[in-house]
């Protein structure tokens, strides 16, 4: 009888684990849906900021990325869109290494270097702060 208790407690205890493991990979499951579920929000409000400011200031954007000469306060105001644009492309770049995404890894840097090839300006702007 007193083999049947434990044989009995161990099956229970097995059980236990089981359970437990079960529930603690549906809560990663579900945590993971949520952290997904910010990402695109993020990724959503970073995108329509950066429509919203090259919309607001497309002629000093257009100016600025072909390296026409800005006055000071549409520099800062270029400086700015160029800052929101790098960041959307560094989040969009930085989801994918991450595995948020089956983008290519490598879209961000892509559009980065032909941004800096295609428009002389944003390059210009933002080489100032990379060291030399």
């Amino acid at each position: 009888m007193e083999v049947k208790i434990k044989q009995l407690v161990e099956i229970v205890g097995i059980l236990a684990v089981v359970l437990s493991l079960l529930f603690v990979g549906s809560e990663l499951r579900l945590s993971r849906s949520v952290a997904e579920s910010e990402s695109v929000s993020q990724r959503v409000d970073l995108a329509m900021n950066m429509a919203q400011q090259i919309a607001t200031n497309s002629e000093i954007w257009v100016r600025g990325c072909m390296g026409d000469e800005l006055t000071p306060s549409e520099a800062v105001v270029f400086s700015n869109v160029a800052f929101s644009v790098v960041s959307y492309e560094f989040y969009r770049w930085n989801r994918a290494n991450i595995g948020l995404t089956d983008a290519p890894i490598q879209n961000g840097p892509i559009v980065i270097a032909r941004s800096f090839y295609n428009f002389p300006g944003f390059y210009d702007e933002l080489s100032k702060d990379m060291p030399t």
